[in-house]
C-alpha cells in the first residue's frame, strides 16, 4: 500500500481497523475455552496462518506495483 500511494496513511488506517476489529469485535464473538487464546484472538494461530497466506499471495503480485516517481 505504501508503494501504491506514495503514503503511510493508508497502512495506518489498515492496521487501526484491524486492531479495532480484532480486539472489540470478533474477541467478543469467540467462546473462551483452554485453547482460544492459542488459535484466536490477535495472537493466535488463525491470525498468523492468515496473514502468511496474504503475504504469499501479495508477494506473488509484487511486479504490478510501481513505486511512485518521488521514489525512484
Amino acid at each position: 500500500m505504501r508503494l501504491k500511494t506514495g503514503s503511510i496513511w493508508p497502512g495506518v488506517i489498515l492496521h487501526a481497523a484491524h486492531n479495532t476489529f480484532i480486539q472489540t469485535f470478533f474477541d467478543l464473538l469467540t467462546v473462551h475455552y483452554r485453547v482460544t487464546n492459542y488459535v484466536a484472538t490477535e495472537f493466535g494461530g488463525a491470525l498468523l496462518v492468515i496473514a502468511a497466506l496474504l503475504a504469499v499471495y501479495f508477494y506473488s503480485r509484487r511486479s504490478e506495483v510501481r513505486a511512485p516517481a518521488r521514489l525512484r
